[in-house]
């Protein structure tokens, strides 16, 4: 049997100085539909999209970039599915 592994990220949007990505995961195990934050190319938090549930934190991040992530909801977690369908 021949596994493949494939991983990269789409930057979602940008808020301030914060990137938010949602990661292209084929051939591996699916995980809840997540999104990781950086900020300025280092990982801060990570969130998961359905509950909006911050973790994996090691910087605060700010409460009105959780507020975008909240709006942005629906469309985030359209693009992990997208990302991370099963072909």
């Amino acid at each position: 049997m021949l596994a493949y592994l494939l991983i990269f990220m789409t930057r979602a949007f940008r808020y301030r100085n914060f990137d938010v990505y949602v990661l292209c995961e084929r051939g591996q195990p699916h995980h809840h539909a997540h999104a990781h934050i950086e900020l300025r190319g280092t990982r801060v938090a990570s969130v998961f999209l359905e509950t909006l549930e911050i973790f994996d934190m090691y910087e605060q991040i700010p409460k009105e970039l959780v507020e975008v992530i909240h709006e942005k909801q629906e469309e985030l977690i359209d693009l992990w599915s997208e990302l991370n369908e099963d072909e």
